[in-house]
């Protein structure tokens, strides 16, 4: 039995009580980290189920179903008065409030001194960006990975999914730990504030201190040394290896008079007639499967790796050997933890909530 299934007495989170008026990714991705972990999270939907419920097509179905896992679901109208008075009562019995309305917020924190509101939100409510609206193009535009990613004639690559806005959901999750730990020592709340386009920033690994430190910025172009992306027998990988393994890539490829080329034989050449280097090792890794390939660069210290497609990823034996995926009570496979603890494992928790079993508060 995969550890994280093995039924446990406690969990890190028990007790725990979550209410999440969250309508974005990062805000119900983080209350399903907290559920995950123990916590009590309730889903508080508008008549008609919340806008990630709402929205249309497979991926947006798929999607609410990943974020709100294990939690249970209520539906409120808190614009009347019988469920604006239901929502205060259950916020009197929370411990954390998750949510997007700074207003809300800011009532919810004065009338109930001992709870943690998180709120997140896009920008920073001053200063250049205070009127936008966030997507997720729009903050890893901003966050500069796009100003590096893509061929250099060409426009820069959107990362596909929700990667900011996980971040920012991960970011909430660190945060509201770390209020919880103050409010066991001190006996008080705190108002916490996520900004997805500041934690994007910041996942953009040197980017910002490249810049800070020496008025630079990556842009699209080439890599400092043997870096691409090769078609093999089966399927594509990537490859990166340094100069000082130049000759012996070449050597265990099969083109060991590559680096007597001067176009190929100092790094900085190599850099520059990239595209004829890599015209003449093509053939070679072509005739090769994604594993020899990967094998053969490994072995000489060079990084390599499979460009996987999702089946690839669902039967990649290193996460299937590290029991990864997981499968909910209704038999859907599931993503596996952000994180794991030794002594208080998560349990495997219940999937989404129908909108038709919630009770409804008029």
């Amino acid at each position: 039995m995969n550890e994280s299934y093995a039924p446990v007495q406690q969990q890190a989170l028990d007790g725990l009580v979550v209410l999440d008026v969250s309508a974005g990714v990062a805000g119900q991705f983080a209350g399903r980290v907290l559920a995950e972990h123990g916590a009590q999270v309730l889903l508080v939907e508008p008549p008609g189920g919340c806008t990630m419920r709402q929205a249309a097509g497979m991926e947006d179905r798929y999607l609410f179903r990943h974020l709100n896992s294990g939690k249970h679901s209520m539906v409120l109208d808190r614009t009347k008065a019988p469920g604006a008075a239901a929502f205060d009562r259950l916020v009197s019995g929370a411990d954390v409030l998750l949510g997007e309305a700074p207003d809300e917020f800011a009532h919810w924190l004065k009338q109930y001194p001992r709870l943690i509101a998180c709120l997140i939100r896009d920008f920073a409510p001053m200063g250049p960006y205070a009127d936008w609206k966030g997507s997720e193009m729009i903050h890893q535009a901003l966050g500069g990975l796009m100003q590096a990613t893509g061929v250099a004639d060409r426009e820069p690559l959107y990362g596909f999914g929700h990667r900011a806005y996980y971040s920012a959901g991960a970011a909430a999750v660190s945060a509201i730990v770390g209020a919880l730990l103050l409010a066991r020592r001190h006996g008080r709340g705190q108002a916490l504030e996520i900004r997805v386009h500041e934690t994007s920033i910041s996942m953009s690994q040197n980017i910002v201190t490249q810049y800070a430190y020496n008025g630079t910025v990556q842009a699209r172009g080439p890599y400092p040394g043997a870096c691409d992306i090769f078609r093999c027998s089966d399927g594509w990988a990537s490859m990166y290896c340094r100069g000082d393994r130049w000759a012996a890539l070449c050597e265990t490829l099969g083109e060991p008079g590559l680096p007597a080329d001067p176009r190929f034989g100092a790094i900085h050449d190599l850099i520059r007639h990239w595209p004829a280097a890599y015209a003449q090792l093509a053939p070679r890794v072509l005739a090769l499967s994604v594993d020899e390939f990967v094998q053969r660069v490994q072995g000489v210290r060079g990084l390599a790796s499979r460009v996987n497609s999702m089946g690839d990823v669902l039967n990649c034996d290193h996460m299937n050997a590290r029991g990864f995926w997981e499968t909910d009570n209704q038999g859907h496979t599931r993503l596996g933890p952000l994180f794991r603890m030794s002594l208080t494992p998560r349990h495997l928790f219940a999937a989404a909530p129908e909108l038709e079993e919630e009770e409804t508060h008029d």
